[in-house]
């Protein structure tokens, strides 16, 4: 099993770190910030399956031998926050947690809280997670240490996505042998996509792992053929977009290609041909421009100047300095920034001009 919030990690790998460490108190913590646009897959888990996600927890909890269980929601989304609270009560009205804290019939003790998140894109971000927990900046720390060493108030923290801990009941009452049945070989399982935009649908859309863009559009129905689909912001802002010609591409974790392109946290938002590919990558850029916390030099000074170089290329297509310029600043944002947002800001750019600029 690998993480779905992005980073594609394996879950099993964090919970043996923070199990080895020696510490009183350690921390498990469901990522639900979902702060990117275009990303809503956390949200629908928590409001439509709230109990598969609090067991999932329990069961990475009690694996990574964690006394403290802490759900970090987006302060935004209010419904999702009073959803997993209300299923919480209801599993201690039934008995399924104790008033001294144990799970069912075991002796396995775990402290359960809800947190409302700091709120923006970065947050997502581990580290920066955990210093706004602890009431300091949003802004990332310096790794290693890492978390599961060295988390929330210095103890031995695991951070899994809600999406990933939403498998472990499948997988614990069918067996991994199932779960390896589903999906690519190399990323067993399914991965929930966020479809919005020029589709005839909106909503959430589960697919095994491996399947081509082009079999999610064409073979789900969710595509008008009198108006179809001409590019993809697939990943969410810190992937890129992608042309119809590229729609055979397979969905699996990490990088699908070598231009920027990854399927991120599962966005796909198609645009049909009235929509500039510019004018989408502008907005890209201008919002991990928004989004950085200011802590590194490179995303602070680089992604505004990113975002006004593609202005100006919009104006003057054909100046070959700005484009080299442009060209130059992403690749070196993407290399020179210290977290992941920065890291992959310079992404919708090398997508654009890789795919969309000489058209």
């Amino acid at each position: 099993l690998r993480g779905r919030g992005g980073a594609y990690f394996p879950a099993a790998t964090k919970w043996k770190m923070a199990s080895s460490y020696k510490s009183i108190q350690k921390y498990l913590i469901v990522n639900c910030e979902e702060g990117e646009p275009g990303v809503f897959k956390d949200r629908f888990i928590m409001e439509n399956m709230p109990y598969r996600l609090i067991e999932g927890a329990l069961i990475a909890a009690y694996a990574s031998k964690s006394n403290y269980l802490t759900f970090y929601i987006n302060g935004e989304a209010e419904k999702s926050f009073e959803t997993i609270k209300k299923a919480l009560q209801n599993m201690e009205n039934n008995g399924i947690i104790k008033p001294d804290k144990t799970i069912l019939n075991s002796s396995f003790k775990l402290n359960i809280k809800l947190e409302s998140g700091a709120g923006g894109y970065v947050c997502g971000e581990e580290t920066t997670l955990i210093n706004t927990m602890e009431g300091d900046r949003r802004e990332p720390r310096l790794k290693p240490p890492f978390p599961t060493e060295k988390g929330v108030f210095g103890l031995p923290t695991v951070i899994n996505n809600a999406e990933t801990l939403c498998n472990l009941p499948f997988i614990l009452n069918n067996s991994p042998s199932e779960f390896k049945k589903i999906g690519d070989p190399d990323f067993p399982g399914t991965k929930l996509l966020s479809i919005s935009g020029h589709f005839n649908q909106s909503g959430i859309l589960e697919i095994p792992m491996g399947i081509s863009i082009n079999d999610v559009i064409k073979n789900t129905g969710i595509e008008d053929r009198q108006n179809p689909i001409n590019f993809l912001a697939i990943g969410g802002p810190s992937s890129g977009i992608l042309p119809q010609s590229e729609f055979n591409t397979k969905l699996l974790g990490g990088f699908l290609n070598g231009y920027g392109i990854m399927l991120g946290a599962g966005g796909f938002i198609g645009f049909n041909k009235e929509i500039d590919p510019i004018d989408v990558t502008i907005y890209l850029s201008k919002y991990n421009a928004t989004e950085s916390c200011g802590k590194c030099t490179p995303c602070r000074e680089g992604t505004p100047r990113m975002t006004e170089l593609l202005e100006n290329v919009k104006e003057n297509p054909n100046d070959q300095n700005k484009l080299e310029e442009l060209s130059l600043m992403a690749e070196t944002i993407n290399t020179a920034s210290l977290c992941g947002l920065g890291q992959a800001a310079g992404n919708p750019i090398i997508s654009y001009l890789k795919y969309f600029h000489k058209r």
